[in-house]
């Protein structure tokens, strides 16, 4: 569901070290899983992309900056990793590499010398090269896109990985898992209905105009809140005009978990679980 700059580790990781010291008895008692093979387990796997002829490879992580919403979670996972926190104006294309910038750079003197050989991508795709993709943006690097088309960098996770986010790929999805790896999903996805077929349209219209609150349409290359303020019928002309742009989910239930206000009172809130996956060596590690 989030392959583009999937974030979240450091801050379970920080959640973690938070309630080890406020809830020690607790922490100790349930024997949590430890979380640092999983990060052993991602520093190597993001070496590894660098290939076997390069054993001492040097990796970033290219960050929007401090102002992102997610700065700390990104600051807190290069610490973690030991690897640089970088962002775009910290690195430059030469000569179809991409270096550090060296101090007192763009002096003539001033050579870049620490070429990078594996970045790190928590800058959206669009963002990360104002010569070929966003020309606005500030975030990027010039020159990144043909640096990585070239195979001088790898970039993780690739430029174009967001397109899996397409949630009009979702009802397809137990048919490619079947196809690829001759298996079921082991995890049920969201019940989805593009609506480019004709069965799955009218059954989505239907409930549609029935008012059904378990229900919402959502537009697959757009965000949601693009269409959020339509009414019914608005929203029902938008689909019929495109109907393959759009799909339709429905709305599951979040779990809910104990949390305690200010004036010391128990109270429930929605609480959802996010799991991370990557490839290491051959298989996948969750």
């Amino acid at each position: 569901d989030r392959v583009q700059a999937p974030s979240g580790l450091g801050f379970a990781m920080e959640n973690r070290r938070v309630i080890s010291q406020v809830l020690p008895e607790l922490y100790h008692e349930v024997d949590l899983h430890r979380m640092e093979p999983y990060f052993s387990a991602l520093r190597a796997a993001l070496i590894g992309t660098a290939g076997e002829s390069n054993p001492a490879p040097r990796v970033v992580v290219l960050s929007p900056g401090p102002h992102s919403e997610t700065a700390f979670d990104q600051a807190y996972l290069a610490n973690a990793l030991g690897f640089p926190l970088v962002q775009g104006s910290d690195l430059v294309v030469r000569d179809g590499w991409v270096w550090m910038k060296p101090a007192g750079w763009p002096r003539k003197s001033a050579i870049p010398r620490e070429r990078i050989d594996v970045i790190v991508r928590r800058v959206d795709a669009e963002f990360c090269d104002p010569l070929e993709l966003r020309a606005d943006s500030q975030l990027g690097v010039a020159g990144l896109a043909e640096a990585v088309r070239r195979g001088r960098v790898r970039l993780v996770n690739g430029l174009g990985a967001g397109i899996l986010e397409n949630p009009a790929l979702m009802p397809f999805l137990p048919a490619v898992c079947e196809q690829l790896l001759g298996e079921q999903l082991r995890l049920p996805s969201v019940p989805t209905w593009w609506l480019g077929n004709a069965d799955d349209r009218a059954t989505v219209l239907t409930r549609l105009a029935a008012g059904d609150p378990n229900l919402i349409v959502r537009p697959s290359d757009q965000p949601h809140r693009s269409i959020a303020e339509l009414s019914t019928a608005e929203l029902t002309a938008r689909v019929l005009a495109a109907p393959h742009r759009f799909v339709g989910q429905e709305i599951m239930p979040l779990s809910q978990a104990p949390v305690w206000g200010r004036s010391g009172t128990a109270g429930a809130r929605p609480l959802e679980l996010r799991t991370f996956t990557l490839r290491y060596r051959s298989a996948h590690r969750p």
